[in-house]
């Protein structure tokens, strides 16, 4: 990502975080949004455009939903993010279109990659902490 840290992004600590939104939509020229966003506030360092502008990649980190903030569980966080960008029932198959902003930039995509590393286990198994990895390519009808 070129440039300076856009107006929607803040400090914690030491470190940049900036603010993000994946809005699903139903129709490649995105005029048709799919319930509400998906937001959430990531490290500027997390967010990465691939040349031209053809793509666009980034981690969301998941915790256990026991810290300041976090009501939510790994297992029902990964469950929702997945559903947010991929199709469900009485939906046609397959990725949905997703406008993703973050600071001032925008990006309108369909899902190429979606990958989970579950990095904390409790003892019966239940996971505590995860990564998800996702990546978009640039939706051909409005690029």
């Amino acid at each position: 990502m070129n440039g300076p840290v856009g107006k929607a992004s803040y400090l914690v600590g030491h470190m940049a975080l900036v603010f993000l939104s994946l809005q699903p939509y139903s129709d490649p020229s995105f005029q048709h949004a799919m319930g509400p966003p998906y937001a959430t506030g990531l490290p500027l360092a997390d967010v990465a455009h691939h040349g031209q502008g053809a793509g666009l990649s980034f981690y969301v980190r998941l915790s256990d939903g026991t810290g300041p903030g976090e009501t939510e569980a790994v297992d029902a966080a990964v469950a929702r993010l997945r559903n947010l960008v991929f199709s469900g029932p009485g939906q046609q198959l397959g990725p949905k279109y997703v406008l993703v902003t973050w600071g001032p930039h925008a990006f309108p995509g369909c899902l190429t990659s979606f990958n989970v590393s579950y990095s904390q286990f409790r003892p019966d198994g239940v996971p505590l902490a995860a990564t998800v990895e996702l990546f978009f390519h640039r939706a051909s009808s409005v690029a």
